[in-house]
């Protein structure tokens, strides 16, 4: 075992002193990454117990790696008399993508070959694609502990594949495409979240995706869903604040929420929503706001208005859910700041403008 780990701990320092050396060609910089790949595995199947360690220590690698590809393309890009060279070093990145997809779908399967339980097998039969859809072989039952090392394990993987083709999307390597296309990326998040409900990673990549689509209420979404998880992502509370400053600027700037013209079916709802995040801003900031009550009658109105029109599609379940989340991390605040118990009794209007907490509440402060 610790023989293969020091051939691994070398292989690894093969490739980074790859990424530094510009005269090394750059096949033989995606071999490295095959070797390294394969010891990684061995070891993670020799001991499931310290897979995380292992696995964490190869992704680190591996974004160090798309770091250095994703600068020297970016560079090419700017420089149009290069496009010979640009196209050529495309192809090597976009192969090292797909090389890194396919080791991480793999091992999503040999995770199932090695395990096979219910949970696990559904996932691989999502996310490997030609997997055979046969039913497992009747053995005895997993370790309990094997099969949650397991699970976190492939819970690794799917974000790991969401953010290579997150990269491959936001890189602009799919020919023809004029537009990012974040499907895969998400489509994989979403399986991470329904494998591992209580783990925040998913959703907060996901908010990764909605932030470069400039899409704020997905964002705000997510991330308070990353945040409000027994397992929330060790970022979500900051950059919750980030999105949070985000959308105030946009206010500034009269970017949030715009005038459409009469004919446009979208404008009233994108203001809504506009307003909306506007709101939430207000409220996760904790200042005086004088037309807070305002401006809460006004994103009312226009959300009554637009569930009528039923044109909100999955929009409503998201900025209910927002409500929800924010409410929990309002009490969870105000409890880590006073020495209050929270008890749900009845309905009731409160807001607290002096902790900065606000919302739709239904709980009674008790000492």
């Amino acid at each position: 075992m610790e023989a293969l780990s020091q051939q691994a701990l070398s292989a690894e320092h093969c490739i980074l002193h790859a990424l530094q050396d510009r005269n090394l060609p750059i096949q033989d910089l995606i071999v490295h990454f095959v070797n390294y790949r394969k010891l990684c595995q061995t070891l993670i199947f020799t001991d499931i117990m310290r897979t995380q360690q292992v696995e964490e220590r190869m992704w680190t690698v591996h974004t160090q790696a798309r770091k250095w590809f994703s600068d020297e393309y970016k560079q090419l890009c700017n420089q149009p008399e290069l496009k010979v060279q640009r196209n050529a070093f495309r192809d090597l990145y976009s192969k090292f993508l797909r090389h890194s997809t396919r080791f991480y779908r793999e091992h999503v399967g040999k995770l199932n070959e090695a395990f096979r339980f219910p949970e696990l097998r559904a996932i691989a039969l999502m996310a490997v694609p030609n997997m055979p859809n046969a039913k497992p072989r009747s053995q005895q039952p997993v370790n309990p502990e094997w099969q949650a090392a397991a699970l976190k394990s492939c819970h690794r993987c799917l974000i790991c594949l969401g953010d290579l083709a997150r990269y491959r999307a936001a890189d602009g390597l799919e020919k023809k495409q004029n537009e990012p296309n974040y499907g895969p990326a998400i489509q994989f998040y979403d399986l991470a979240s329904a494998l591992c409900p209580s783990n925040g990673f998913g959703h907060h990549q996901q908010a990764v995706v909605a932030r470069a689509s400039g899409n704020h209420l997905g964002a705000v979404y997510h991330l308070y869903r990353s945040y409000s998880v027994s397992e929330p992502h060790p970022q979500a509370g900051s950059n919750l604040k980030a999105e949070f400053d985000k959308i105030a600027s946009a206010r500034r700037k009269q970017e949030l929420v715009r005038k459409s013209a009469p004919n446009d079916l979208q404008g009233p709802k994108q203001a809504m929503i506009g307003w909306f995040v506007h709101l939430h801003y207000i409220c996760f900031k904790g200042r005086e706001y004088a037309p807070h009550d305002e401006l809460e009658q006004e994103v009312l109105s226009q959300l009554s208005y637009e569930v009528k029109q039923r044109s909100l599609d999955g929009d409503l379940l998201r900025m209910v859910m927002v409500n929800m989340a924010a409410q929990f991390r309002a009490i969870a605040e105000f409890q880590s700041k006073h020495s209050f118990n929270i008890f749900v009794v009845n309905s009731t209007d409160f807001f607290d403008r002096g902790s900065g907490r606000g919302a739709r509440a239904l709980f009674l402060l008790v000492a």
